[in-house]
Order: structure tokens, then sequence, then C-alpha cells
């Protein structure tokens, strides 16, 4: 979904966080699609599963510009709930720095 805000708003996207990331649709390419068109930098996570790397992959390879791909070594939860150490005990902190440093690198511009 952030995809789709991000390609229609931008000028007003200054950057993207993208948890979990995937063609959840019933358009398997719409993300893609929408992802081509952001003009942000991206930054996308997932659980340690092969398939959400997969997906968030195939989405980031379609942006333009800078992206990065936190793929996590411990823990690791689908969504933004990677982030919260009762969902994610061994692997909050870890997507937590790997977060601040993305946006530390975009928000320096």
């Amino acid at each position: 979904m952030i995809f789709l805000l991000a390609a229609e708003h931008p000028d007003q996207v200054k950057a993207l966080l993208a948890f979990s990331p995937g063609e959840y649709f019933d358009d398997p390419r719409l993300i893609r699609a929408a992802a081509a068109k952001v003009k942000a930098p991206v930054f996308a996570t997932s659980a340690q599963d092969g398939k959400e790397i997969d997906a968030a992959r195939e989405i980031l390879a379609a942006v333009p510009g800078e992206k990065e791909q936190f793929v996590p070594k411990l823990g690791g939860v689908h969504g933004s709930s990677t982030l919260l150490r009762a969902k994610n005990p061994e692997g909050a902190e870890p997507a937590w720095a790997a977060v601040l440093r993305f946006l530390d690198r975009v928000s320096a511009r």
C-alpha cells in the first residue's frame, strides 16, 4: 500500500519504509509497477522467510532510485512488528538499528 501512495505523491514522500512488502493485491504486478514510480529512497525488511525476502527483493528491483534491503540474521517477523521487542525479542534491536541508519543517511540531504 505504501508504494501506491508514494507513487501517487512523489513530492510529498521523502523516504519510504516497507515492512514485509509483497504483491498482496489481485493484480500480481501492482506493487512493482508503483515501486517503479517511487522517487524517494526505499528501505525494506521482512521476516526470516525465503518467500518474504524474495518478494521484497523483487519489489526493490523495480525501484529506480536508492534502495536498501535489510535481511535479519536473528529474529524477524512479518510486518512492522519486527520492530517490537515483545514480538521479535532477538531481532528488534538490529532491525531498529538498520532503520535508524537508513533514516540518518536519507535525512542528511
